[in-house]
């Protein structure tokens, strides 16, 4: 029998201290070792899952550190399960200053699990122009000064016209999510970039520097403040201008959307706090007039005890509050219960005006927003200016993430809900500590039942992950000086052709999807790309099993560090693969002499190849890969032939005549190989590259063994004072029996 495994991600959801914690991905691969779980996909029939259980550890409203495997259990639908992974995630001993060497290392490795995700959800039906646009600043400072760098956010508005729509997918790029917030997805107001994922809302790129800084602004003005007040007025709908019959349809209405929105937050691996932005409705509509209109706290602690006791009594919808609303309500809750997201609600009828006043008309009767938040295991803010203090114990709590892994043998893939328990055991866990989890986990459903939103946060989920998957998959980008500010930086996919067919072809046809994001050490998303397209398997198959696709792309940026991530999906069964590259981009405009990592020139004829589109490619794009006068795709991941003579190509900058170039093969101890010869075919101008020098070499692999290796090129010039030296890996295949 085939052995297959999938992922499962999920988290524990706090009640007492209101704690949200990690998110659920169902997703896998073939194998669960030596691989992320983040970019896993599930496919074909398993006998074994997988499952990574995020914990948040509690104890007096503070996170617990220092705990082990051994001070957890896990209960797996009544069975006790082996712990055979552990990891621990501290955000506050991650480097969060990009000024710091290892903080581009901390973005790669940390995964997607452990992260916190904020959605901001700004309702513009159940509340009035004038808060939600005071909302927008108290959301804005949120992002910008109280969320951990590990932290993404996403934004999002709910009009009963439209229900919920993500204006912005869960991102790291704080410009961005400062752009969407300030304009809350008003078409007139942004220039959106061509974005699948929904990660980029518009080009921020040349605003605040290289790479784009924070810029966020204060106050809910700024060049789209009287738009946006205008688009709010004309969207909002408030639930007091209905009659009864019509507000009970609406919230039913706002509750099935919300129970939508959960479903497809199930997919977002990493926590979900659901930042529910809101004034939210008359309560009496679900809970009834009773003997009083006016509810204490007291009496809003009791709310779902109320509702319970209303099903059992009298069914007069003015005295016990109407059947169908509060049935929608608990389905809606259930939803949230069930994804591992949590609704943290926040009465925007409370946020004071910048001159300290309480905004007019501020509500009173907020069970509404009490019962969603206290049901999903969030909680309600009033009055809350500062939602980075008022949600300080939220954001404290979750600040340690403890990484369970275990495997269940005894799974159906039938979407079936299995409950889980987290146990606290052993002297080193505080009397009184409690373990928030989620309450239990879905078995995963074939990619192909899922709904094309649910597919688009599933990769962008992936894209902030860890590197991996179930695709054989390589990445190459090189930096090239053009005339403008911003390097050319080509980037060569190349995808392992068996790994696409490995699922089958289906109809003959094989979709494949590729998602690239080049971020700052900030986050900040400075360029994107996004290619779909379908491969004739019928007609390319020798040359898929031979080789496979090379796809050629390329991203702009200017000078600065960069973490290139991209992700190739097989468009059929969802089985993807997560790259992430360091892109150094050096300053081309200073006369520095600077020599590239040396590329292996692969004839274009072996691979099928892909050109990114036509609109992606620019009139003054240079084309620097010229061996002589021949063009090539350089290799991502060099496998040379045990025999014969190999091209290898190299860029230089900052250097003139006279040019000499050697080169060397180095084991893996860093040992040149003797009898390895390396010729230097030629030195010459590029034409449409600022002072770049090609460097044409051939290396002779006759009689090296099979093995791993490092290509080592020296570069001396007439403007250089020292050798210029360059490294790249390679690998000498076995030679063909």
């Amino acid at each position: 029998m085939r052995l297959s495994t999938f992922v499962v991600i999920f988290s524990v959801i706090p009640r007492a201290v209101l704690l949200l914690v990690v998110g659920l991905a169902l997703f896998g691969v073939a194998a669960a070792h030596g691989q992320d779980a983040d970019s896993r996909t599930f496919r074909g029939s398993a006998d074994v899952v997988y499952v990574e259980v995020p914990v948040n550890v509690v104890h007096d409203g503070k996170a617990v550190r220092g705990l082990t495997a051994e001070n957890f259990q896990v209960i797996d639908k009544r069975k006790k399960r082996e712990i055979v992974g552990f990891e621990v995630i501290d955000l506050e001993a991650i480097t969060i200053d990009a000024a710091v060497e290892d903080a581009p290392q901390e973005l790669v490795t940390m995964p997607s699990a452990a992260r916190r995700h904020f959605l901001l959800l700004f309702d513009l039906s159940f509340s009035n122009p004038e808060s939600v646009v005071r909302a927008r600043e108290a959301a804005r400072e949120l992002v910008s000064n109280d969320l951990h760098a590990q932290d993404l956010a996403a934004v999002a508005t709910y009009s009963f016209a439209k229900g919920p729509e993500i204006v912005l997918g869960f991102t790291s790029d704080r410009r961005q999510l400062d752009k969407a917030i300030e304009t809350l997805g008003v078409p007139q107001l942004i220039d959106r970039r061509s974005d699948p994922l929904g990660l980029v809302l518009a080009d921020m790129q040349g605003e605040g520097g290289a790479s784009g800084g924070s810029a966020l602004t204060s106050g809910g003005g700024g060049f789209a403040g009287e738009a946006v007040a205008e688009f709010i007025r004309t969207s909002v709908q408030r639930i007091q201008q209905f009659e009864t019959a019509d507000a009970q349809n609406q919230i039913v209405s706002m509750s099935e959307g919300m129970a939508n929105l959960a479903q497809m937050l199930d997919t977002v691996r990493g926590r979900k706090h659901v930042v529910y932005l809101s004034q939210g409705f008359d309560s009496t509509v679900f809970l009834g007039r009773g003997p009083s209109q006016q509810r204490s706290d007291a009496v809003a602690a009791n709310v779902a005890e109320a509702m319970a006791a209303n099903f059992e009594g009298s069914t007069s919808d003015t005295s016990f509050g109407n059947t169908q609303v509060q049935n929608a309500l608990a389905r809606m809750a259930e939803a949230f219960q069930r994804t591992n997201a949590t609704i943290q609600a926040v009465d925007i009828a409370g946020i004071r005006n910048k001159g300290g006043g309480v905004v007019a008309g501020a509500n009173l009767q907020d069970e509404g927003l009490f019962y969603m938040a206290n049901e999903t295991g969030g909680q309600l803010y009033r009055n809350a200016n500062d939602l980075g203090e008022a949600m300080g114990e939220l954001l404290n709590g979750t600040s340690v993430t403890y990484l369970l892994a275990f495997r269940a043998d005894d799974v159906s893939f039938d979407g079936a809900y299995r409950k889980l328990k987290i146990k606290l055991r052993g002297d080193d866990v505080p009397r009184g500590a409690r373990a928030y989890h989620r309450a239990g986990y879905f078995t995963p459903k074939p990619y192909a039942e899922r709904n094309r939103g649910e597919r688009q946060l599933d990769a962008a989920s992936q894209i902030f992950g860890r590197e991996g998957g179930a695709l054989d998959v390589e990445v190459l980008s090189v930096p090239v000086a053009t005339e403008t500010d911003r390097a050319y930086v080509p980037v060569v996919i190349e995808i392992g052709g068996a790994s696409l067919l490995d699922g089958g072809a289906g109809d003959g046809k094989l979709p494949v999807e590729i998602y690239g994001y080049a971020i700052a050490d900030d986050g900040t998303v400075v360029d994107n790309f996004a290619q779909a397209f379908q491969i004739d398997a019928s007609q390319n198959s020798v040359a898929l099993r031979a080789r496979g696709v090379k796809v050629y792309a390329h991203v702009d940026l200017v000078p600065g560090d960069y973490t290139l991530r991209v992700l190739v999906r097989h468009g059929a069964d969802g089985r993807s693969t997560l790259r992430v590259n360091a892109v150094d981009v050096p300053d081309f405009t200073v006369e520095a002499a600077r020599l590239l990592p040396p590329m292996v020139a692969e004839s274009p004829a072996q691979w099928l190849l892909v050109r990114e589109p036509t609109e992606r490619r620019g009139e003054g794009d240079p084309f620097p890969f010229l061996h002589g006068q021949n063009p090539y795709m350089p290799a991502a991941a060099p496998s040379l032939p045990a025999r014969g003579a190999i091209d290898i190509a190299a860029l230089a900058y900052g250097v003139g005549d006279p040019v000499r170039a050697t080169g060397r093969l180095l084991d893996a101890a860093g040992q040149p190989i003797d009898g390895v010869a390396f010729d230097l075919l030629g030195a010459r101008a590029a034409p449409d590259s600022p002072g770049q020098v090609q460097l044409d070499l051939r290396l002779d692999v006759d009689g090296v063994a099979p093995g791993d290796y490092v290509i080592e090129v020296e570069l001396q010039s007439g403007t250089t004072d020292q050798p210029l030296t360059a490294r790249a890996p390679v690998q000498i295949a076995a030679a063909n029996p």
